[in-house]
């Protein structure tokens, strides 16, 4: 049976979203993403070297458990306190991780990694040599975790 009406039949978010997160592994539609600044056109991503913040804001949009989708880890963590997000102690299935500053692979400012916690120490986060989502240890690259948010509206199916 092919279910085509979200108002008939009302989506489950949790399994949806946590899919959604490990079906994200090796895409590259979170790659690039461009602006026009000072009329240039510009790969603000970096051909995914910088697109951690813009893939997981894609995927918290999907779901509205954000507004706005962002292209800077602080920018998304902002964006996400609006939207009731929690900072917790220890990771939970689908929670969100946030690593230290360290500068871009290729050079530039430092910047904190955004990820997702998908249980057993692994995550999803966007791999900057790859330029897309991988899976991966929680603890892999040696940058120190400092933040956990997680949303109560994971668990209510997503509805406030």
């Amino acid at each position: 049976m092919a279910v085509e009406d979200s108002i008939a039949y009302p989506m489950v978010v949790f399994p949806s979203y946590m899919k959604m997160i490990k079906n994200s592994a090796a895409s590259r539609i979170f790659r690039n993403l461009y602006y026009d600044i000072n009329g240039k056109t510009r790969d603000v991503l970096e051909n995914g070297n910088l697109s951690c913040a813009y893939f997981v804001s894609s995927v918290l949009r999907h779901f509205g458990l954000i507004g706005e989708w962002r292209t800077s880890v602080d920018g998304l963590i902002e964006e996400m306190k609006k939207y009731g997000w929690q900072k917790m102690e220890k990771p939970a299935l689908g929670s969100v991780i946030v690593w230290e500053a360290r500068a871009a692979r290729r050079g530039g400012e430092p910047h904190k990694h955004i990820g997702f916690f998908i249980g057993n120490s692994r995550v999803v986060s966007t791999s900057s040599k790859k330029g897309c989502p991988v899976i991966h240890g929680i603890k892999d690259g040696g940058r120190k975790v400092i933040e956990i948010f997680w949303n109560s509206r994971l668990k209510t199916g997503g509805k406030k």
